[in-house]
């Protein structure tokens, strides 16, 4: 039968020490304090070792040594509530209030706080060893009812199959880019709650 593990990793913004998560089995999420997870061993907190931190932010200093502090993009009406976005290298995308013509700016907000963080886990996964054969990221966000609407919780489902793939590896790339790399979510308002999910399913072709 293929293996699949289920984990919950609950993060908020407000104070996040340096530590990830081992899973008890089976883990259940409950109303505890931000990064302690339950399950039928009790509550576990381990921490991140600062040389294994170390190596692993020296190994990504390539990957962002490109990324520039200045970002500019242009938005042109075009008709309605139609609206055009382009990168400055041309890349476009359409936003539509109605979702007709392109997607809602709370959509693409989504999207761009999944694919920041989808980015550095998977970079991170990759200067560990993992080799990836699938990574999807469903993600869900619960509004303000009230003007301003803003986000009041996210929550993410990371679907990740691959070779040499664990807990502990996920657990410390999810850790990394919330704390240190993701530029999407650090930017949000500081009272988000954000819920990652991640489900570990066997890499196509791996023995049973």
């Amino acid at each position: 039968m293929p293996f699949r593990s289920i984990l919950f990793f609950k993060q908020y913004r407000e104070i996040f020490p340096d530590f990830f998560l081992v899973p008890a089995a089976p883990p259940v999420l409950n109303s505890l304090p931000f990064g302690d997870i339950e399950g039928h061993h009790g509550v576990r907190r381990i921490g991140m070792g600062e040389q294994d931190k170390g190596e692993l932010q020296d190994a990504l200093q390539g990957y962002k040594a490109g990324i520039t502090p200045g970002v500019k993009a242009t938005l042109a009406w075009s008709r309605d509530l139609v609206f055009a976005g382009t990168t400055p290298q041309g890349y476009e995308i359409e936003f539509d209030a109605d979702a007709q013509w392109g997607c809602k700016p709370t959509e693409a907000l989504l999207l761009s706080l999944a694919g920041c963080m989808a980015i550095d886990i998977v970079s991170i996964l990759n200067k560990m060893r993992v080799v990836l054969t699938a990574f999807r990221v469903d993600v869900t966000g619960q509004r303000n009812p009230e003007p301003p609407q803003y986000f009041r919780s996210v929550a993410m489902t990371l679907h990740i199959a691959g070779q040499n793939l664990d807990a502990r590896r996920v657990e410390r790339a999810i850790a990394l880019s919330r704390q240190t790399y993701c530029s999407v979510y650090n930017s949000l308002r500081p009272d988000l709650e954000l819920t990652v999910r991640y489900v570990l399913e066997e890499a196509a072709g791996a023995p049973s």
